[in-house]
């Protein structure tokens, strides 16, 4: 399991977005996104269980393509108080063996990235909302906004899982970043 954003391993963040790659985890192909929100917990049969809960978890995207398989869901806020947790996957409603344990963690930073032509870019936006990218490069001094995911597993107002934000959540830590060892 990973980070859904930056692909790194090593936990997951309570209400953050993981990426669990396998086999097995899927009969549909190609990418297959969630169409809305509130997000689906059962999607193309697939679903997702954490810990003991017998509930699935919200899935934003089930993928097979060229016999690489992921599922990108939410995990869950209520497991915050936990240190460690169990992932189980579900296909055709057969319930998969369980997964190894999973660390559980407080933050895990990812800026949510795409392809072009074999080089990755992070989804940066000036602040007039254009993409930044080779041609339409950041300067220096510019205010820009960065998408990225788990920046902490406490929020205020709180959300329930798979609904969407408001706009108005903030995380209770105070994240900071740097571009450029600045």
């Amino acid at each position: 399991m990973a980070n859904a954003a930056s692909f790194i391993h090593g936990g997951v963040v309570p209400g953050g977005m993981a990426t669990l790659f396998g086999s097995n985890l899927t009969t549909a192909t190609g990418i297959n996104l969630a169409s809305g929100l509130p997000l689906k917990t059962d999607f193309l049969t697939t679903s997702v269980r954490i810990q003991r809960n017998v509930m699935t978890r919200p899935i934003f995207a089930v993928d097979n393509v060229n016999g690489t398989q992921q599922i990108n869901f939410q995990v869950p806020w209520e497991i915050a108080p936990l240190s460690t947790v169990l992932l189980q996957v579900s296909t055709k409603r057969l319930l998969q063996p369980c997964l190894s344990r999973f660390l559980l963690l407080a933050a895990q930073p990812g800026v949510i990235a795409y392809n072009v032509g074999g080089t990755n870019f992070g989804v940066v936006l000036h602040a007039n909302f254009q993409l930044a990218d080779s041609a339409h490069p950041v300067v220096a001094g510019e205010t820009v906004l960065i998408y990225c995911v788990d920046l902490g597993a406490q929020i205020s107002p709180a959300l329930k899982d798979g609904e969407a934000g408001t706009g108005a959540e903030l995380t209770v830590a105070k994240p900071t970043a740097t571009i450029g060892g600045r």
